[in-house]
Parts: structure tokens; sequence; C-alpha cells
């Protein structure tokens, strides 16, 4: 019988014990693998929990949509170049229709920003330097 050993858990298993990845063996056994954070109930929450977000703002984006289609919306410039048409920019989707019209350049620049500003934790370090002021 042929052993491998996992590269998580350093133990000797037979190849029964891996599970494949495009007809290859996976350098993880099936336990480790289980055990991992995709199993997680705090993972599954957080996964479940972007999965509404995501629905929720598909719901918001085609009642935009379906507006401008019957004349309630106006289709406007990029705010920053004057590019027309814009494309609509949420900065709270609790209130779809307050939108600011960018063009596709700065649209993808925002989210950019924006992310950047997020996942480095600036919006914590900026909401107190505005508490110090």
């Amino acid at each position: 019988m042929k052993l491998r050993i996992c590269s998580k858990c350093r133990e000797e298993k037979s190849l029964s014990s891996f599970g494949l990845n495009a007809g290859k063996l996976r350098s993880v056994c099936k336990r480790c693998e289980y055990l991992s954070d995709k199993h997680r109930p705090s993972f599954r929450a957080c996964k479940k929990r972007s999965k509404k977000q995501q629905r929720d703002k598909r719901k918001i984006h085609e009642k935009v949509r379906v507006a401008i289609k019957r004349g309630k919306v106006v289709r406007g410039n990029c705010l920053l170049c004057g590019l027309y048409p814009g494309e609509a920019h949420h900065n709270d989707y609790d209130k779809p229709f307050e939108i600011t019209w960018l063009c596709t350049k700065h649209h993808q620049w925002m989210h950019r920003i924006l992310n950047k500003f997020t996942k480095e934790g600036l919006w914590r370090r900026y909401a107190q330097e505005r508490v110090a002021e």
C-alpha cells in the first residue's frame, strides 16, 4: 500500500485519504481539508451574510435599471469628467435612488479607493482623527 504525507498535519496516510484535484492527488488529506476554514461555522455564516448583501445590491441595481427604462430616473453625466452616459454609483444601498453618476473609468477608480480605504482600516483612522478634532 502506497503512503503519502499530508502537508498540513504531517501524518503519513494512505492514498485513499487524499482527494483529487484535476486528476492529481491533493497535498492535504481529506480530514485536514474538512477542518480548514471552509467548513467552520463562522466562515459559512459570513459567506451566507455576504450572499444576502450581494442579492440585495442586485435588487437595487434592477430597481434603478427599471426606473431608468420607465423614465422615472434620468441617467446623468459623470460627476468628475462630464462624460455621458454615467453609471449609477450607490454610496448607501438603503437609499436606492440617491445615485452618483460616474463614467466607467471613474466608477472603477471610486471602488478601488473605497476598497483600499476599508481593507486597510483607513476609515477607522479617519474616524478617530475626526473625533480628536
